[in-house]
């Protein structure tokens, strides 16, 4: 999938790819922010290399794009825990990111 932050763009060509994992859901697209990642994964803006999709953690749910426990995520120093700042969704009890 593809956006276009030019306007009066002419050509396919000039279109930009969507980070890998990354889809639009319709044609005319004009930011990153419209690239939405695929269930599986998870939305991460990193501020070197812009929007980027990452792997669902062991764990995790990623139907949406982005990620949730349903409990705790898991501890700290393990090698396959999430990074960043997690939360309890009050209405849905899981564990959501709420930042990186």
């Amino acid at each position: 999938s593809t956006y276009n932050p030019d306007s009066g763009a002419t050509s396919l060509a000039q279109c930009r790819q969507c980070q890998p994992d990354g889809f639009t859901e319709a044609p005319g697209a004009s930011e990153d922010s419209a690239c939405l990642c695929k269930s599986g994964t998870y939305a991460v803006d990193d501020p070197a290399a812009g929007m980027r999709c990452k792997s669902c953690p062991a764990g995790g749910i990623c139907a949406d794009g982005s990620c949730a426990f349903e409990s705790s995520p898991p501890a700290c120093p393990s090698s396959n825990a999430p990074l960043g700042e997690w939360e309890v969704d009050t209405a849905t009890g899981a564990w959501k990111l709420v930042g990186c």
